[in-house]
């Protein structure tokens, strides 16, 4: 279920979707539910990235020989700054302004996972691969 193309495709948009809160979120500070719909992101990141780890096994996930292991790693490190701005967040309960942009940034990142899931899309992925 994971590799396939629908979930791939539930994937992308979520990561879309959560590009777009955050640039809303830049554009519209005064919205008090941003912290709310940015932890349902992170939920859903990191139920997903559980999922992974828990159909390959740890071994896998992590193994040389698995195709997708600096993916891989780059998911677990944004899924892990998430959470590590979340629960700072939520045991300073106010976040300086420096940290709370450096977290914003990294939270971006999760577009690049886009470039991933265009594998799973054989000419979207040659397309974009080809410019390079």
């Amino acid at each position: 279920i994971l590799q396939s193309k629908v979930w791939q495709a539930i994937m992308a948009l979520l990561i879309t979707l959560n590009a777009i809160v955050i640039g809303l979120e830049t554009d519209i500070p005064a919205f008090r539910f941003w912290d709310l719909v940015e932890d349902v992101f992170l939920f859903a990141f990191a139920v997903e990235l559980m999922l992974r780890l828990w159909v390959l096994g740890i071994r896998q996930f992590f193994a040389y020989t698995n195709a997708d292991i600096w993916w891989n790693i780059f998911d677990c490190a944004v899924v892990g700054v998430g959470v590590g701005d979340a629960l700072l967040t939520a045991i300073v309960s106010s976040s300086s302004g420096s940290f709370a942009t450096l977290f914003r940034m990294i939270r971006l990142l999760r577009m690049v996972r886009l470039f991933r899931l265009l594998k799973y899309c054989k000419q979207l992925y040659l397309l974009a691969f080809g410019f390079i």
